[in-house]
């Protein structure tokens, strides 16, 4: 059974996930590509990665939060790319969670991994199932007012009385 906390998730060309102190970023990369193949920029609010000669980036986003370039790494294994993203310190403990890596890919619920902290497996499960059935509601309402008939601007009112000459 997966856990109910997820500390990481999957995007499109990528699968991540965190510690406390850092981002670990794991990508497959085509047979034969070795490290002067690839294209790595790690800025402090933006990473991209591409294969030289690729017209499509494997990764090219605003990161989600702000990371010390010059504490983050990247390697290549066979065919295996991790990039280390160190994350900038905070005191805060809700905000050193990352709820992804670039903005825009899929999210994951970071207020879960607080909680696991203080509550037990099946308090957490219950919560997570319970924000998915208020998200699923909120969609499903959403879709539910955009395909509601609306009326036309041509609506006019008539009625059955005849003109008089006061009208006129």
């Amino acid at each position: 059974m997966a856990s109910v906390v997820e500390y990481g998730s999957e995007a499109k060309n990528y699968k991540w996930t965190q510690t406390d102190e850092e981002v670990i970023v794991n990508l497959k990369v085509q047979p034969g590509i070795r490290g002067r193949d690839i294209l790595c920029e790690i800025k402090p609010n933006k990473l991209k990665v591409q294969i030289k000669g690729s017209t499509e980036p494997l990764i090219d986003g605003e990161l989600c939060k702000t990371i010390k370039t010059d504490e983050s790494t990247w390697c290549l294994d066979n065919g295996n790319m991790e990039i280390t993203l160190r994350k900038v310190e905070t005191t805060d403990e809700k905000k050193k969670w990352w709820k992804c890596v670039v903005l825009g890919d899929p999210e994951i619920d970071v207020e879960l991994i607080e909680a696991s902290k203080y509550l037990d497996e099946s308090l957490l499960r219950q919560i997570k199932e319970k924000k998915a059935n208020q998200k699923l509601a909120e969609n499903s309402s959403a879709s539910a007012s955009d395909s509601a008939s609306t009326s036309t601007s041509s609506d006019s009112v008539t009625t059955d009385k005849p003109a008089s000459s006061e009208d006129a």
